[in-house]
């Protein structure tokens, strides 16, 4: 078993959103790529490697890993690999110390082109909040931190399971696109959140949401609009939101997540950035953690 209070050995950049990364994870030790195997073999903790770019000089630490952690049974590792992404809390860490790869930017795309091996964990940066914490939280509890450090735990319990919610759950969901709104409110019913369908210029609202959903897909258009406007025209809206239900949490979901984008909105509040596609486990384990803590208060 690993330690109540892991450390997660980094190895890799720690600049632009890899910093933001790290601010979430716990105990965070730097490792430098010349001693990691030896971090390893030591069972210190989880061992975190940050690849920026396909011709990452780390890679060959990632094959020496992989190597290490082979085992007769490579079906294990395979289905522990498929497990990661269905968010099975009933999968606990292998008798060696596990490891992790995160993905920068420029490996987008990379499993039809340029594939890891299958058994490698592996998680983009922007994939923090509904694969790679939960991940981390089937290891061990610990202390992270949402962007504006309203909520001081999010990860609670290494066992317990994701189960569909008996809490009275609403979610006012944002979107520019009326059939995505369906889906939408179908998906978070399959979760047992209500959706709330609130006018926007209204006067206030006789149920605040427990979570804020924006979508930022944009509806297709005749003359396509440059990324800073669309941008902005969502931070105008999402600080009236922020004003209107300041407990709620908040989650911008984006089909192309960017760095500048997401510093954009964290700026104005915005708790959480999900990708497309996400986990709806994974919503639903944020979800969670943030209405237990805040219920403690």
């Amino acid at each position: 078993m690993l330690p109540l209070q892991t450390t997660i050995g980094w190895v890799g950049p720690q600049d632009h959103y890899w910093e933001w990364v790290r601010e979430h994870l716990p105990r965070v030790e730097n490792v430098p790529a010349e001693q990691a195997m030896d971090w390893h073999r030591l069972k210190r903790g989880v061992l975190a490697v940050a690849l920026d770019g396909r011709q990452d000089s780390r890679l060959s630490l990632v094959d020496q890993l992989q190597l290490f952690s082979s085992s007769p049974n490579t079906t294990s590792a395979n289905a522990k690999s498929k497990a990661k992404r269905a968010l099975d809390k009933d999968v606990g860490p292998s008798p060696r110390s596990p490891w992790l790869v995160i993905l920068g930017d420029d490996w987008a795309g990379h499993r039809r082109t340029f594939p890891l091996h299958e058994g490698i964990v592996s998680f983009y940066w922007y994939e923090l909040f509904d694969q790679l914490l939960p991940w981390v939280s089937t290891l061990s509890p610990t202390s992270v931190h949402l962007s504006d450090r309203r909520v001081d735990r999010i990860l609670e319990s290494a066992s317990r399971s994701i189960a569909p919610t008996s809490l009275n759950t609403s979610a006012l969901v944002r979107t520019d696109i009326a059939t995505d709104s369906e889906l939408w409110s179908a998906l978070l019913s399959g979760l047992g959140i209500l959706s709330l369908d609130l006018p926007w210029n209204g006067r206030g609202a006789r149920i605040s949401p427990d979570v804020i959903i924006m979508d930022l897909e944009e509806r297709p258009r005749a003359s396509v609009s440059s990324s800073t406007a669309r941008i902005d025209r969502w931070i105008e809206e999402w600080s009236d939101l922020k004003t209107r239900f300041p407990e709620a949490m908040r989650v911008a979901v984006d089909s192309f997540p960017r760095w500048d984008h997401w510093k954009q909105l964290r700026e104005i509040g915005v708790d959480v950035l999900l990708p497309k596609p996400f986990s709806p486990l994974g919503l639903q384990w944020s979800l969670q953690q943030w209405q237990q803590i805040a219920s403690s208060r």
